[in-house]
C-alpha cells in the first residue's frame, strides 16, 4: 500500500506521482465524500492507463450536468460524473478528440458550483488491487479549490492528444510546456535581433556622419601635394580623423581644437590633460624604468598632448635632425641648442629605449615614420597613404601604439582582434626582424647642404620612404607569428604565397 500526502499546492504533484505508479503497477483511485450515505460513496478513478473520453461524450455529461439530468445531490452529481469518466469503458485503440478550452471551463463551472462543506474533507483513496487494506490521503484544500476540476484536468491532460505529423504524441501538459518554452526562445531571439539591428544602424548612423569629414581629408591631402597653399587647407586637415580618433584622446589646450568626429564615432574622451615630458617614462615598483614596451606605449600615447606651437614644422630641420639621430646618436642633436623641439625629445627617449640594430638606413627610415604620424597627430603633418588610419582604426577604440605599425593589415588584426598580444617578446622580436630595403651604399641615402652644413635625405631615399614595399620583416618574425604573414607579406619585394606550414623554415 502506498500512501501520498497532498496539500492545495500539491494535488498535480499527487496526480503525477500516481501516474507514475499506476504505469507500473495495477491501482485504482477513488474519490471519497464522507457523509453522502452511511457508507461513503467511492467513484473509482482507474489508473492512468484509461483511454481518453471522445468528444461526443464529454459533451453528453456537461448536458447531463447542465440539465441536472443526473441525480439530484450535488455531491453525487459530481461522484457520478467521475464514475461515468471512470467506467465507460472505452477501448484502447480508440482516438480522443481535442475539446476546446472554454468547453472544459464550462464543465467544471457547471459541476463544481455551490460545493458542500462536506467536500473540504474529500479525500482521494489509494488501493492496491492485491492488497486488502485501503488507505485515504486527505487533501486538506479550501472550499474555492475545485478537487474534482484538478482530477478531470490532470485526467484529461495525462492522455496523449491527436498526434504530429510527424507521428509523435503529447499530453496537453507537454504541448503547454513546449509552447512555453518555444515562447521564452522566440521572445529572447527578437530581443537579440532587436539589439542587434539597433547597434547595426547606430554604427551605419555615425559612418554616415562621419564619411564627409573623411572624405574632406583626403582631398585636402591631395590639394597639399599638388602644390595648395598650407594656409587654404590648414582647416580642412585639423579635422582630420586620425588626430583625435586614433589617439583616444582630446580638447586639451596643448592639441589643435578637436572636432565633432570624435563625437560622431562614439569615443570615451578624457578632459583637459596637462603634460609634463618627464611623466613619460613609466616606472614599476623600486622607481627602474618599465619594460620597453610600456614605455612604447606610455610615450606614443601622448605625442597628440604635445603643444603644436612648439613642435617644429620644419621639413628641412626635422630630416637634419633625425639623420643626425642615426649618425652620431641624439646627445649630439642636442647639443647647443637654445630650445629644443619636444617631439625630438619625447622621440630621442622612445628610440634609446628600442635598442634599434638593424644599420643606419633602417634606423633612419623608422625614425621618419614614427615622425611622420607623431606630426600629423600634433601639427598637421601629411601621411603616405598606406599610413593613414584605417576605418577599423576609427570605428574602434584602441591603443595609439598600434598606429604606428607600417601595414595596413596588421593593424585592423591587432585593432580588431587584439592578436597576436603586444607583449615584449612581440615588440622586442618586431624590431630585430623589421627591415627597410635599400640596394645601395648607406651614405647614398642622405646628403649634406653644402651651404647650410644640414643633412636631407636624398631624392632616391625619399621615394623609398613614400613605399610601403621598402618595409620588410624577416622569416624569424613569421615563425613566431605565422598568422600576420597574410597582412605583411603581401607587401613586402619578391613576395611569394608560403604553404602555413613552411612558415618561419
Amino acid at each position: 500500500m502506498s500512501l501520498y500526502t497532498a496539500s492545495e499546492h500539491g494535488v498535480k504533484s499527487l496526480m503525477r506521482s500516481l501516474h507514475k505508479t499506476a504505469t507500473a503497477r495495477n491501482i485504482a483511485i477513488s474519490l471519497v465524500v464522507p457523509g453522502f450515505t452511511e457508507t461513503p460513496f467511492m467513484a473509482t478513478w482507474p489508473s492512468f492507463e484509461i483511454k481518453k473520453p471522445t468528444l461526443e461524450q464529454l459533451e453528453e455529461l456537461y448536458t447531463k450536468v447542465k440539465s441536472s439530468d443526473l441525480p439530484y445531490n450535488r455531491v453525487e452529481t459530481v461522484a457520478q460524473a467521475f464514475a461515468y469518466l471512470a467506467n465507460d469503458g472505452l477501448s484502447t485503440s480508440e482516438k480522443g478528440l481535442s475539446v476546446s478550452a472554454n468547453k472544459i471551463h464550462d464543465l467544471e463551472q457547471a459541476v463544481f458550483e455551490n460545493w458542500p462543506d462536506c467536500l473540504k474533507e474529500a479525500t482521494v483513496a489509494v488501493r492496491d488491487h492485491d492488497d486488502l487494506d485501503q488507505s485515504r490521503v486527505s487533501l486538506d484544500l479550501p472550499r474555492e479549490v475545485p478537487v474534482a476540476g484538478i482530477l478531470i484536468n490532470a485526467l484529461l491532460s495525462s492522455v496523449p492528444s491527436e498526434p504530429w505529423a510527424c507521428g509523435r504524441l503529447l499530453t496537453k501538459t507537454q504541448r503547454e510546456q513546449k509552447r512555453e518554452r518555444d515562447r521564452i526562445f522566440k521572445r529572447r531571439k527578437r530581443n537579440a535581433d532587436k539589439e542587434f539591428m539597433e547597434s547595426i544602424e547606430a554604427r551605419l548612423l555615425r559612418w554616415e556622419k562621419a564619411f564627409p569629414l573623411l572624405l574632406s581629408t583626403e582631398n585636402a591631402q591631395t590639394s597639399r601635394s599638388q602644390g595648395t597653399d598650407y594656409s587654404e587647407s590648414a582647416e580642412v586637415v585639423a579635422n582630420a580623423p586620425y588626430q583625435s580618433a586614433i589617439s583616444g584622446f582630446v580638447d586639451s589646450d596643448l592639441c589643435p581644437t578637436p572636432t565633432d568626429l570624435d563625437t560622431l564615432l562614439g569615443l570615451d574622451l578624457p578632459k583637459q590633460i596637462s603634460f609634463n615630458l618627464k611623466d613619460c617614462i613609466p616606472t614599476v615598483q623600486g622607481g627602474q624604468p618599465a619594460t620597453s614596451i610600456l614605455l612604447a606605449k606610455e610615450l606614443l600615447s601622448r605625442v597628440h598632448l604635445l603643444d603644436s606651437t612648439l613642435v617644429c614644422t620644419d621639413e628641412e630641420l626635422n630630416q637634419n635632425t633625425l639623420i643626425q639621430a642615426a649618425l652620431y646618436g641624439w646627445q649630439a642633436v642636442f647639443e647647443n641648442k637654445v630650445s629644443i623641439c619636444p617631439l625630438w625629445k619625447m622621440l630621442s627617449i622612445f628610440d634609446q629605449h628600442a635598442k634599434r640594430r638593424n644599420g643606419i638606413v633602417t634606423h633612419m627610415a623608422f625614425l621618419h615614420a614614427i615622425h611622420s604620424l607623431s606630426i600629423s597627430l600634433c601639427a598637421n603633418g601629411a601621411l603616405p597613404t598606406w599610413y593613414r588610419p584605417r576605418p577599423t582604426q576609427i570605428a574602434f577604440p584602441h591603443d595609439s601604439f598600434l598606429d604606428y605599425f607600417p601595414w595596413p593589415g596588421l593593424r585592423e588584426r591587432l585593432v580588431v582582434w587584439g592578436q597576436p598580444a603586444i607583449t615584449d617578446d612581440f615588440w622586442n622580436l618586431y624590431i630585430a626582424c623589421c627591415h627597410f630595403i635599400w640596394p645601395f651604399p648607406s651614405s647614398e641615402a642622405y646628403e649634406r647642404n653644402a651651404e647650410t652644413g644640414r643633412y636631407r635625405f636624398s631624392e632616391l631615399y625619399k621615394a623609398c620612404l613614400e613605399g610601403l614595399r621598402s618595409y620588410t620583416l624577416d622569416h624569424r618574425f613569421f615563425a613566431k607569428y605565422p598568422e600576420v604573414y597574410e597582412d605583411v607579406a603581401p607587401f613586402m619585394v619578391n613576395w611569394y604565397r608560403v604553404p602555413a606550414d613552411e612558415i618561419g623554415r
